[in-house]
């Protein structure tokens, strides 16, 4: 989208926002910096780059964790590269959900005066303080080997001509959990027949196995359309489209 809108706006730029909508925004990133430094590296397993922090906002990358958290966690963040949970503070953030108090003590750190939201997104920040989103924490796929995660393993395949997009989910395969991915093709690019499907796959696999991200990655699938959330018509419902192929 940023590429088709460089050719309506010659002298303007594209800037997307990353938040929540319990503390939005974040975060921007302009289409220079996703187009002339971060894609290729999207396409190489690092996950989606959502730019710099805006000012008044501060956010940190903690360990994941299932439980509640104390301000005592905020003074143990992750070095730059590390992937882990994203959690954020700023002048937008909200206090606690209403009439919901096992969510709020699940999804807020208290320090002090200050509220921090755990978002729920894993990422990392670079070593030059650009923050990189890596997807959802309940949507990452553990094995006996590896984590997985949604936009790192995502982004390798994307770039396929009549890819559409790809959804990361763990599938059970032989009494084990494995990672697989899921390819919609694009408009018109549907296989026709069986050699074409095959051709798909085979192309895709061989992306997969060619970046270290995804090479423990074997076992792929085609889908005609993504089941998505209703509110944006956008997001993935990968959990929901896991249980599709593992009927």
């Amino acid at each position: 989208m940023m590429r088709q809108f460089r050719s309506i706006l010659p002298k303007g730029h594209v800037h997307s926002p990353y938040g929540a909508t319990e503390v939005l925004p974040v975060s921007s990133v302009s289409d220079d910096q996703i187009l002339e430094f971060a894609q290729g590296k999207t396409e190489n397993g690092a996950g989606t780059c959502v730019g710099r922090l805006l000012p008044g906002v501060e956010a940190r990358i903690l360990p994941l964790s299932e439980e509640a958290l104390t301000a005592e966690a905020l003074q143990r963040p992750l070095p730059a590269g590390e992937i882990g949970e994203i959690v954020v503070t700023g002048p937008s953030v909200t206090k606690a959900y209403d009439r919901l108090p096992e969510e709020t003590r699940l999804s807020k750190i208290q320090q002090g005066e200050r509220t921090w939201h755990r978002i729920g997104d894993l990422g990392y920040f670079d070593a030059d303080g650009l923050l990189w989103f890596c997807g959802r924490k309940v949507e990452r796929v553990v094995t006996e080997e590896a984590v997985y995660y949604t936009d790192c393993c995502e982004g390798v395949v994307n770039p396929h001509p009549k890819v559409l997009r790809t959804a990361l989910i763990g599938y059970e395969k032989g009494g084990k959990r494995v990672p697989a991915l899921v390819i919609e093709p694009k408009s018109g690019a549907y296989p026709k027949s069986g050699a074409e499907r095959e051709a798909l796959l085979s192309e895709a696999r061989a992306m997969a196995a060619a970046c270290p991200v995804t090479a423990g990655i074997e076992t792929f699938f085609i889908h005609r359309s993504f089941p998505v959330d209703v509110r944006h018509n956008a997001k993935i419902h990968r959990l929901t489209l896991a249980k599709e192929f593992s009927r």
